[in-house]
């Protein structure tokens, strides 16, 4: 390691036990364990697409470093939607709750909406192209902040 250059980020192998967890899980609160368990639901579509587009922006990063820790931030993300994925599904089913309604437009809009040539239009220009990757990281980086404001809000929140 370099000095005064941070570690590479390290994966967690990151696994959710919901099996004795009540549908309102947030107590006293339904309507905030259902908004969070929509949110949970998104998770992993967005996050193997935050991999798909990273790995597309991927050749466009010069510096060494951040290259680092772009492929560390791909490899977390990954480890991330497949924990997400593997734990809610069950749980919703245990609750009567099939989230495949859900989980279909959310499906669409990374495969259909937000891909490579967004609605099928494969006609983009090249600089259209880079335009749009360019907008779409950003769109993850947004995310990135929104999902640390809120973690820091669940977390610290004296309720």
């Amino acid at each position: 390691m370099n000095p005064g250059k941070q570690p590479a980020l390290q994966q967690r192998k990151v696994r959710f036990d919901f099996s004795d967890t009540p549908l309102h899980w947030v107590p006293n609160e339904p309507e905030a364990s259902h908004i969070m368990n929509g949110l949970h639901l998104l998770l992993p579509a967005g996050e193997f697409w935050f991999c798909k587009v990273y790995n597309k922006a991927l050749p466009q990063v010069s510096d060494p470093g951040l290259r680092e820790d772009v492929r560390g931030f791909v490899l977390q993300e990954a480890q991330h939607a497949r924990a997400h994925g593997s734990a809610l599904t069950p749980y919703l089913r245990r609750h009567g709750i099939d989230p495949r309604p859900f989980t279909r437009k959310v499906d669409w809009l990374f495969d259909k909406l937000l891909c490579d040539y967004p609605l099928g239009e494969n006609r983009l220009s090249r600089r259209l192209q880079t335009w749009w990757l360019r907008q779409r990281v950003g769109l993850i980086a947004a995310v990135e902040h929104f999902t640390c404001v809120l973690g820091d809000w669940v977390v610290n929140s004296p309720g």
